[in-house]
C-alpha cells in the first residue's frame, strides 16, 4: 500500500494524505481510492487548487487501465514522477486477502 499526499510545501515536510494506491503483485492488483472531502486540504493550504485535487481519482485509474500489463513498473513511474505536490509514500506492507474488497478500509484507516 501507498498513501498519495498532497505536500504544498516540499521544504516543511508537512502532508496530508489524500489517496491510497493498493498493490498486489500477486493478484496482479493496482487500485486506487482518493478523498473527495477537501476540507482537510483546505484548511491545511488555503490556496490548493481543488479542482486539480478532484481530479486525481480519474487520473490515477486511467493511468492503471493504461498500463496494466506492467502494473510494477508503472508504479514505479508514478513514485518518481508525483514529486512535488502530489508524492507517493514508500511502501507498507499488509497481509490482506481481497485486495478490492481491502481497499475502502485501508482508505478508511490512513485518509478518511
Amino acid at each position: 500500500m501507498y498513501l498519495v499526499q498532497y505536500v504544498p510545501d516540499l521544504l516543511r515536510g508537512e502532508y496530508v494524505n489524500i489517496g491510497v494506491l493498493l498493490h498486489s503483485p500477486q493478484e496482479k492488483y493496482l487500485g486506487c481510492l482518493f478523498t473527495d472531502d477537501f476540507r482537510r486540504v483546505q484548511h491545511f493550504h488555503p490556496q490548493a487548487d481543488i479542482p486539480f485535487l478532484r481530479q486525481l481519482q480519474a487520473h490515477f485509474e486511467t493511468e492503471i487501465d493504461e498500463h496494466g500489463a506492467d502494473l510494477e513498473g508503472h508504479l514505479q513511474f508514478m513514485r518518481r514522477s508525483f514529486s512535488n505536490l502530489i508524492q507517493v509514500s514508500e511502501p507498507r506492507v499488509f497481509c490482506l486477502v481481497d485486495p478490492q474488497r481491502d481497499l475502502p478500509e485501508l482508505f478508511a484507516r490512513y485518509v478518511g
